[in-house]
């Protein structure tokens, strides 16, 4: 009579137990759900952030383009003065050379005579 006894005892407390397990599985699920919906939420409050951000940035990537376009023209303009600077140097360089050149001939002509 124990074994039935545990039967009957046992019958309502595996139906407690499973009951408290659906319990369990249905919070589990509703919590699911509820983090779904808030990463949906999330989602979607990023992607509105985002689009406001891309609006503020178009200005800002003008800028930064006319910026760049004159720091172009502005580097072509200095190494342009900078190669016509050497250029000059270059050329008075050699005007030189060549002025001392004969100078450079008669003296050795002088000490192979």
């Amino acid at each position: 009579m124990s074994s039935e006894d545990d039967l009957k005892k046992g019958a309502p407390r595996g139906e407690d137990e499973s009951d408290s397990g659906w319990k369990l599985s249905w919070k589990r699920f509703f919590d699911y759900a509820k983090n779904l919906i808030d990463l949906e939420r999330s989602v979607a409050a990023l992607k509105s952030q985002n689009k406001e951000i891309r609006r503020e940035l178009q200005p800002v990537q003008r800028q930064l383009d006319m910026v760049n376009g004159e720091l172009k023209a502005l580097s072509k303009f200095v190494s342009g003065a900078i190669d016509d600077k050497i250029d000059a140097k270059v050329n008075n360089a050699e005007i030189r050379a060549f002025e001392r050149l004969p100078s450079m001939v008669r003296g050795s002509t002088r000490g192979i005579e």
